[in-house]
């Protein structure tokens, strides 16, 4: 027996975990669930002149002005913070999604988007 048998025999090297069958049912159904919040988030947001301009991950901003670019930047991310500006009330806002939540992905958001968030909160609510 060499060395590094020894070191798996004894757990100090851990072998790389292979996904179940139900691991990998719960990782889709998570990215779908999550996918389908921000999809209504944006759709929703954007019925009340919100509109999404960035996305921030906590190091670097990147543009994000469509519901399909917030849903690419997002799918790559852990935790990020989407942006959205109404022009016509000059404001802006931000939701922070955090991803492997399911129905929990809207994390926080700033009090501004309160009442255009509250029909998203309602069908998570009657959904979850």
């Amino acid at each position: 027996m060499n060395d590094i048998d020894s070191a798996l025999d004894a757990g100090a090297i851990q072998t790389p975990h292979q996904e179940t069958t139900l691991e990998r049912y719960q990782r889709e159904y998570r990215k779908q669930t999550e996918g389908k919040i921000v999809k209504r988030l944006c759709r929703t947001l954007a019925a009340s002149g919100w509109a999404p301009t960035h996305v921030w991950d906590s190091e670097e901003d990147t543009p994000a002005t469509t519901t399909a670019e917030v849903l690419d930047l997002l799918a790559n991310l852990d935790m990020a913070h989407v942006h959205f500006q109404n022009t016509e009330a000059r404001k802006a806002g931000w939701v922070y999604i955090i991803n492997g939540n399911e129905w929990d992905a809207i994390s926080d958001y700033t009090t501004n988007l309160e009442p255009a968030i509250a029909p998203v909160n309602a069908w998570i609510e009657a959904h979850w």
